[in-house]
């Protein structure tokens, strides 16, 4: 599947509030927007309660912004 596939895939099960289905394909979107990605990353794992890696893609968010 194409990264443009999982982005679109990515959105919609976000706007669903899937957000551990989300979390895989925003992964694999990674390179089509990094910055958009990190940061729904990052509300997909403080959703699931992955604290741990919602402070990660916080941390990343704040590299990729300078």
């Amino acid at each position: 599947k194409n990264i443009r596939w999982h982005w679109q895939k990515a959105n919609l099960l976000f706007a669903q509030e899937r957000y551990s289905e989300a979390k895989t394909h925003f992964e694999e979107a990674w390179d089509y927007d990094p910055k958009t990605c990190c940061s729904r990353l990052e509300d997909c794992c403080r959703e699931t309660g992955d604290f741990a890696g919602a402070y990660f893609y916080a941390c990343k968010l704040r590299e990729l912004t300078g």
